[in-house]
């Protein structure tokens, strides 16, 4: 009953009852377009299904697909840290993403030292799922509210002299 099926991009099933915690998704659905879209935790992988045809794209970026990697105390983790929030649009797909080394964050939390919580990365992809623009957020955080009429980005973070920011989008 704890075993989760996880297609993988190369034609895969991988079952593990562990796999769940690598394979944590945000997701959002557009009924106006019939999209649902799903981004990893852990790695990168953008899924995007499509309700009204029935179809399905599985786009893997340089950080692979949610994966392990055992440290010296046994620890199971992710290589890096992905996607922290997406929000599907009616005109693109809207992802915050970290990229954050686990290993290199493992390594400053051993020594005390702060790690950036969330992401900086907010990506746009139009809704094939090609990346289409990318964009350094000044700060670290931890969701997303795209208004695509406007051009206005909001961001919250759990950092008090950040918790809620806007931007103007050149979109």
């Amino acid at each position: 009953i704890n075993t989760l099926v996880c297609p993988d991009t190369r034609g895969k099933m991988y079952t593990s009852s562990g796999w769940r915690a690598l394979w944590n998704s945000y997701l959002d659905y557009n009924p106006d377009n019939h999209l649902l879209v799903l981004v990893t935790q852990n790695g990168e992988l953008l899924e995007i299904h499509n309700l009204a045809s029935d179809s399905s794209r599985f786009i893997v970026g340089k950080g692979g697909e949610p994966d392990f990697l055992s440290d010296k105390n046994g620890l199971l983790v992710g290589k890096i840290k992905g996607y922290q929030d997406v929000q599907v649009g009616k005109k693109a797909i809207y992802t915050l993403f970290s990229g954050t080394d686990h290993q290199e964050e493992l390594k400053k939390m051993m020594k005390g030292q702060p790690t950036p919580d969330g992401g900086n990365l907010f990506l746009v992809y139009d809704l094939d799922g090609k990346l289409i623009r990318k964009f350094l957020l000044d700060h670290y955080t931890n969701g997303i509210d795209v208004h695509e009429d406007s051009n206005i980005l909001y961001t919250v973070s759990s950092s008090e002299e950040n918790a809620i920011n806007k931007y103007r989008l050149p979109l």
